[in-house]
């Protein structure tokens, strides 16, 4: 996975897909903050259901909602994939907390539309791309003049360059 880092404080950043080994990966990089950058994640992005892209969320929502009080994690991405994680969640031995949103429908999602504004994004516009079906794409636009791109496993596409 990768992601983008926000300002100080509560929500601090968003990840771009969480594929087997997401959290692994986090603590080799961040240390023990890992688990704080977890719980301070404003958003979770999955662009298609393969489980190179989605086998490590589980564990991060786990994380996540261990501890008391944790605001649900706001997770974007295909329908399957809001399928799959409430079928999941039901057989946990502990109860996760997330909120699911479409990918489709993401750019006009209050809640997602909130994060990326503490982030620091002005906006968010999403695109399905070539790959397997129900894959998405997506661009951020910050407010400091940059912006990012990011579509999964896709081939080039015209809709991707669009946005």
């Amino acid at each position: 996975g990768g992601g983008v880092g926000g300002g100080g404080g509560g929500e601090s950043g968003l990840l771009f897909d969480a594929g087997e080994g997401t959290l692994a990966m986090l603590r080799r990089r961040f240390g023990a903050a890992a688990d704080e950058v977890v719980r301070a994640l404003a958003l979770v992005w999955i662009s298609h259901l393969h489980a190179d892209h989605h086998l490590g969320l589980v564990r991060l929502l786990e994380l996540r909602s261990a501890r008391p009080g944790a605001a649900p994690l706001l997770v974007v991405g295909p329908h399957a994939l809001g399928v799959w994680l409430r079928e999941a969640a039901a057989r946990l031995h502990s109860p996760v907390e997330f909120r699911f949103v479409h990918c489709g429908a993401a750019g006009a999602d209050a809640a997602v539309c909130a994060a990326i504004r503490r982030l620091g994004c002005s906006w968010l516009a999403s695109t399905r791309v070539d790959h397997c079906a129900d894959s998405w794409g997506v661009a951020l636009q910050h407010s400091e003049g940059w912006g990012l791109v990011y579509s999964g496993d896709t081939r080039p596409c015209e809709r991707l360059l669009q946005l």
